[in-house]
C-alpha cells in the first residue's frame, strides 16, 4: 500500500469558481479562496464521484444553487448511493463536516484523508 497526500497551492483567480462546488464564503462580495473553501469543494467533489451527478442536481439554474447555499441548505443525502450503514453514515458525516457553515470548523486536509482511509477500510 502506498501513502498519498493532499497538497494545496495558492490560486490566482479572483472568481469564486463553479457555484455548485463553491463554499458559502466564496459567494460573498469579496471572496477569498482558502484551504477551508477547498475542503468544502472536495466534499462536493466526493459527492459527485459517489453519485455520478453534480451537486444540487435538482437545480437547473446556478442562482437556485446560490440561494440554497446561502440559506444553509445542504445537498440531500442520496440514499441509493450513500446507504444507511456504518460505511455510509461515516462518509455522509465527513461530507457534512466538509460543508460546515463555519470554515474554521471544517476538517483539515489531513483529517479528511485520515477519515477517508478509515471509511474505505469499512467497505472491505
Amino acid at each position: 500500500m502506498y501513502q498519498s497526500s493532499i497538497v494545496f497551492s495558492a490560486t490566482s483567480a479572483s472568481q469564486a469558481g463553479s457555484v455548485r462546488w463553491a463554499a458559502p464564503e466564496l459567494l460573498s462580495e469579496n471572496p477569498v479562496k482558502t484551504k477551508q473553501s477547498d475542503l468544502y469543494a472536495l466534499g462536493m467533489t466526493i459527492l459527485e464521484v459517489m453519485t455520478g451527478t453534480i451537486p444540487y442536481p435538482e437545480c437547473t439554474w446556478d442562482f437556485n444553487v446560490m440561494m440554497k447555499v446561502s440559506q444553509g441548505i445542504l445537498p440531500t443525502r442520496p440514499a441509493s448511493h450513500i446507504q444507511d450503514d456504518q460505511y455510509g453514515n461515516q462518509l455522509w458525516d465527513l461530507l457534512v463536516s466538509c460543508w460546515g457553515r463555519n470554515p474554521d470548523a471544517r476538517p483539515s486536509a489531513g483529517q479528511t484523508a485520515n477519515s477517508l482511509t478509515l471509511i474505505s477500510s469499512l467497505s472491505m
